[in-house]
């Protein structure tokens, strides 16, 4: 079942039919030649093969009356730095924007909120919905580190080069309320991994305390004001492969400890 009433009947339209919604007519017929899929494979994403998954496997399960944290995750995703014409930063269409269009065009959704906790500003993210009250970007993320320029969002809070938990928390804190204020009817967290110590493309300095403490305060967050929340892992790049599998593990432990 899913975690949004309704939500699993976009299911069926997630592909080349839904990608305009985000994306313009031209890139998308780009995207699906063939020349294209070959020439960009472990460039501008991961691969194709897990960058369609990720647009059309959104909603493994939750009851229509919804658990203390009502939430689904994908086990990748979080294309935050694709352009409606162009992608970007390991980024070839931006999934998340294209699921919000989706869901508000079949009247699943009126208002969404993204949080986005990866260590790069999501500037495809925060172009495409500038302007649009209905969806609320909010961004934080290390501020002298890639894209430059940096499109503003909603709410961007740019934290210093080696900013630790503690203010990174404390700053995460304080912004959750002006998210919560937009009332979103669902929660895109993008729940990157890279402000990771020992991430090699971040420049901040959370420990796997502090990232699990940042899920907690965003789940929390969420199940106070019940809003369904739609999670996917964005970026991590640590010297251990290892060390960023453990932390997007946790970003899921917690959502199921405040789930149950």
């Amino acid at each position: 079942m899913c975690a949004i009433p309704g939500a699993c009947s976009t299911q069926a339209h997630a592909g080349r039919s839904v990608l305009p919604l985000a994306r313009s007519w031209l890139a998308v017929n780009i995207i699906y030649s063939d020349r294209y899929q070959r020439s960009t494979s472990g460039r501008t994403c991961s691969t194709w093969a897990s960058t369609r998954w990720s647009a059309t496997a959104w909603w493994p399960g939750a009851s229509p009356a919804p658990p203390p944290l009502a939430a689904a995750a994908n086990l990748g995703g979080g294309f935050h730095h694709a352009f409606p014409s162009h992608g970007e930063g390991f980024c070839l269409y931006n999934d998340v924007a294209v699921a919000i269009r989706v869901l508000q065009r079949d009247g699943v959704i009126t208002r969404a909120a993204i949080v986005d906790a990866d260590v790069h500003q999501g500037n495809g993210t925060a172009f495409i919905f500038d302007g649009d009250a209905s969806v609320f970007t909010f961004s934080i993320h290390q501020e002298h580190n890639y894209p430059h320029p940096k499109p503003r969002g909603s709410l961007d809070v740019g934290l210093p080069d080696g900013a630790d938990d503690h203010e990174y928390l404390r700053a995460l804190e304080l912004a959750l309320p002006a998210v919560l204020a937009s009332r979103p009817d669902v929660l895109f967290y993008v729940a990157g991994a890279d402000p990771f110590f020992e991430d090699q493309l971040g420049g901040l300095n959370l420990t796997f305390e502090g990232l699990r403490g940042r899920d907690d305060l965003v789940f929390s967050a969420a199940r106070g004001a019940r809003i369904p929340v739609v999670i996917v892992l964005a970026g991590g790049y640590a010297r251990r492969v290892e060390d960023t599998a453990a932390i997007h593990i946790a970003t899921i432990e917690e959502a199921l400890r405040l789930g149950a």
